[in-house]
């Protein structure tokens, strides 16, 4: 029997003693050019296990190639064959480390980490497959073994195991901390005013593809521009826009209009608000009458990753659908559905703020729709170059400066911010207060009803019959294309902030009067009988 070469003997020894570590470099080639065996290696066990092993250190440790050895017989020569196996859970544990992907029981397209930006990005409909399938065809393709039975198999894995149990039935990403903001250079703390490494823990959604020194908040050129435009109020627009970076609506639920003539710049600072210091894809453009209609039932889903809602120049047209609105800015789970896509929950955290020449109208009169509003009036004029305008309102207004200061300019909105969080409230300069005012004051139907159609009569001991004064306000209400649904104890609510209370009394006045006691206003009489 021939003997085995001293130096496959060593070889061999040696393999069996030596753990041989893959190479983290490994080059690619098409396994299927792999040179086999000669004759001696294939058909000595011994000599062909060494031989298998070594060629296996240039794989991929989730790739195992190796060499069979069929013996000749009367018929047939012997035949060296090359095989391999794809290990679905070596790939799918090595890809989802350097992929992170998750899927929740509330998310079940999935979402994976982009570390670059330090930001999650949330799959589409089908979009999590494909993007496994693309990847693992790819990692195939380039080593030979290409086949559809290797890619459903690791493909399966990877999208069992990106499931996280852990996660519940909420999404992470309603749970995490709002003062955190991804920037090109790390993550910025509202409170702490520190930038910190991106982490994949922080849960963040959007990102700033600039970078910001915390120390820096110097930006003349801006402040130039909003002292010019808006005047002591600017300082309550750079607070709100600190607070878009907030990702929550927990602490205010605040909506601002800008209000001014046509032509006088309010577009262009928006614009510049949206591309250079949000981002353009951190903005959605929802008017605020198409917000949850029945014809865009998607739009609601636009809003999920957005820091704010900005939109120019909305028109003046009814508000018909408050009710969204407060939802909206009142931190609550909102159901949404992209098209083609099971219907999912988020918390909106998308800041609302709108332009208009000519505010826009509401019937809702209710405080707490009307609390959440800020009108904030612009104190330019008309600025394009056309009759009656000034085009030289702009001679000392530097737009590249502007743009240039964007970084800085958004680290002094967010310091502001938290100044606003420490007190706990916006500042409101007089000209907001007014001007916010004079708006809920224009569209509060009922305050308008009780000073067209009703005398208040403090001291006086009569009254008008409820059902009376409840009839005029339909009257109104219908003649005025309002709405006229109010039950006679929420226009007692209403009346008691006049100091008008309900009771029992025969005391009337004309019409009204009678011998009976009935449920009356007291202390306030009908003068104009509902406009008719």
């Amino acid at each position: 029997m021939k003997e085995i070469p001293e130096e496959i003997k060593k070889a061999i020894d040696d393999s069996k003693i030596k753990i041989v570590e893959k190479s983290p470099k490994l080059i690619p080639y098409d396994i299927n050019f792999t040179t086999p065996p000669d004759e001696i290696t294939a058909s000595n066990p011994e000599l062909l296990k060494a031989f298998n092993k070594q060629i296996s250190d240039d794989t991929p440790k989730w790739l195992n190639i190796w060499f069979t050895y069929t013996p000749p017989t009367q018929k047939l020569s012997s035949k060296i064959t090359l095989k391999h196996n794809v290990d679905d859970v070596i790939y799918g544990d090595e890809f989802l480390k350097s992929h992170i992907m998750k899927r929740s029981k509330g998310m079940m397209e999935g979402f994976n980490y982009l570390p670059d930006k330090g930001i999650w990005n949330i799959y589409g409909k089908n979009e999590a497959q494909a993007t496994i399938e693309s990847i693992l065809t790819r990692d195939l393709r380039a080593w030979g073994i290409y086949d559809n039975g290797n890619v459903i198999k690791v493909r399966l894995y990877i999208l069992r195991m990106m499931f996280d149990i852990s996660l519940g039935n909420t999404s992470p990403f309603d749970t995490s901390r709002p003062e955190l903001v991804a920037f090109k250079n790390g993550t910025y703390n509202i409170l702490t005013n520190r930038v910190q490494p991106h982490a994949s823990k922080d849960y963040l959604l959007t990102y700033h593809n600039y970078s910001i020194d915390p120390s820096n908040n110097s930006c003349p050129a801006t402040d130039h521009l909003m002292k010019k435009m808006f005047g002591d109020a600017s300082i309550t627009l750079q607070e709100y826009i600190g607070y878009m970076f907030y990702h929550s609506y927990s602490k205010f639920n605040k909506a601002v209009f800008l209000h001014g003539t046509g032509g006088n710049g309010k577009s262009t600072f928006i614009n510049h608000v949206l591309k250079n210091v949000i981002g353009d894809d951190n903005n959605s453009a929802i008017p605020p009458n198409e917000m949850g209609s029945k014809q865009n039932k998607f739009n609601k889903a636009e809003l999920f990753r957005k820091e704010v809602n900005m939109v120019a120049d909305i028109d003046d047209s009814y508000i018909e659908n408050t009710a969204i609105l407060k939802n909206l800015t009142g931190g609550d789970s909102i159901n949404a559905e992209f098209k083609g896509i099971q219907g999912f929950h988020f918390r909106n955290y998308a800041k609302l703020l709108f332009s208009a020449n000519s505010l826009p109208k509401f019937r809702d009169d209710s405080d707490g729709f009307a609390s959440r509003l800020i009108t904030i009036d612009t104190i330019n004029p008309n600025t394009r170059n056309e009759p009656n305008g000034h085009p030289e309102w702009w001679n000392d207004i530097d737009m590249n400066a502007v743009k240039k200061e964007a970084p800085s300019f958004a680290v002094k909105c967010m310091q502001l911010f938290r100044e606003v969080l420490d007190r706990n409230g916006f500042t409101i300069p007089d000209s907001v207060r007014d001007s916010t005012n004079k708006w809920k004051d224009d569209n509060n139907k009922f305050k308008n009803f009780v000073e067209d159609c009703l005398e208040l009569t403090e001291d006086d001991t009569n009254g008008e019959k409820a059902i009376y004064i409840h009839d005029q306000w339909v009257k109104y209400a219908k003649n005025n294309g309002y709405s006229d649904k109010m039950s006679i104890q929420t226009m007692a609510n209403k009346l008691e902030k006049y100091g008008i209370h309900r009771k029992r009394s025969r005391n009337g006045y004309g019409i009204s009067d009678t011998t009976n006691a009935v449920s009356r206003f007291m202390g306030v009489r009908v003068i104009t009988d509902g406009y008719d």
